[in-house]
């Protein structure tokens, strides 16, 4: 099939790279005219803009490569095949976030407690302001509950794209642990537009980062990531959730 062909696995990675560096660059252009009080509100709405447009781009890219090879009938029922609900994965779905967030309550209320922690500069830096009234429970469940809702459905933009697209395409050519490594190195370098665009915002958060570092790091981890996305793949048949 067309779709599993060399041809169409690299002029899907093409449409990806190049839309995803002219949203980064439309962005930047736009925020670039538009003037703020608040500096951290401008950037907490970059990060927001750039990130939220750019999952998307997999998804898009995929389109128009359907539309590229007149079959973009078929893209519907590509992207529902992919759809599946499995109440085991969607039940670690659920569960997954709770550890992290204890750890991160227990840690603030320790740090608080020591002095080891300035929370308006924290606030300044990732852009709360806004939710200074409420308390970190609260603040946390209202991220937990974005995270699992309207963050997960934005990510099936990504996943689409990597996972159930060119992850079964490239393993035709390349086997699992090859195309394992591939997709998690595209997917790595697919984000340096992104670094590079919101570039002053880790500057000013975490001035200690190197932007070599940023983007090594960056190849690394969704490298390594890519593994545990997968094993989900072929357990659920699906990229829910």
């Amino acid at each position: 099939m067309w779709l599993g062909s060399l041809e169409a696995i690299t002029v899907f990675i093409l449409l990806v790279y190049g839309l995803n560096f002219a949203m980064c660059v439309l962005w930047k252009v736009i925020f670039r005219k538009i003037r703020s009080r608040s500096e951290a509100t401008m950037d907490s709405a970059l990060l927001n803009a750039i990130g939220i447009s750019c999952m998307l781009i997999p998804l898009i890219s995929l389109y128009l490569l359907f539309m590229a090879y007149g079959e973009s009938y078929a893209f519907t029922e590509f992207l529902l095949s992919w759809l599946k609900v499995d109440l085991r994965v969607i039940a670690m779905f659920l569960a997954a976030p709770i550890p992290p967030i204890v750890a991160l309550v227990v840690y603030m209320e320790i740090a608080k407690v020591l002095n080891m922690l300035e929370l308006d500069k924290l606030k300044r830096v990732t852009g709360l302001e806004g939710l200074a009234s409420l308390g970190v429970l609260k603040v946390l469940g209202i991220g937990y509950a974005a995270g699992v809702t309207i963050n997960a459905l934005i990510a099936i933009g990504e996943e689409i794209g990597w996972r159930a697209y060119l992850t079964p395409a490239l393993i035709s050519h390349a086997g699992v642990t090859a195309t394992i490594i591939i997709v998690g190195i595209v997917w790595g370098l697919w984000h340096i537009p992104i670094n590079l665009s919101v570039k002053h915002v880790f500057e000013k958060s975490l001035p200690w980062i190197s932007l070599r570092w940023l983007l090594l790091s960056s190849v690394i981890s969704f490298t390594i990531f890519s593994y545990p996305l997968y094993l989900l793949l072929i357990t659920s048949n699906s990229i829910l959730p």
